[in-house]
């Protein structure tokens, strides 16, 4: 049982990984980003960055759209 949870954990965080970086691509290309850097882990190498440079609110609210479209999508059918 304990293992069936660990996969289906696996599998969920491959899939919202998937989603994000999907995601994270689609944002870059429209508004010209070369480089998106993860500093929310341990061991970062981010030392510093100013406040404007952080895109995080706007791809969480951009998933979210996404996200309620696609629910909305799949309710309909």
């Amino acid at each position: 049982m304990e293992n069936e949870v660990n996969e289906m954990q696996l599998e969920f965080n491959d899939q919202l990984t998937k989603r994000v970086r999907e995601y994270l691509d689609q944002y870059a290309s429209e508004n010209d980003i070369d480089l998106v850097l993860n500093d929310a882990q341990i061991g970062s190498t981010v030392l510093y960055s100013q406040d404007a440079l952080d895109i995080t609110q706007q791809v969480i609210e951009g998933l979210n759209e996404a996200y309620a479209a696609e629910t909305s999508a799949n309710e309909e059918e």
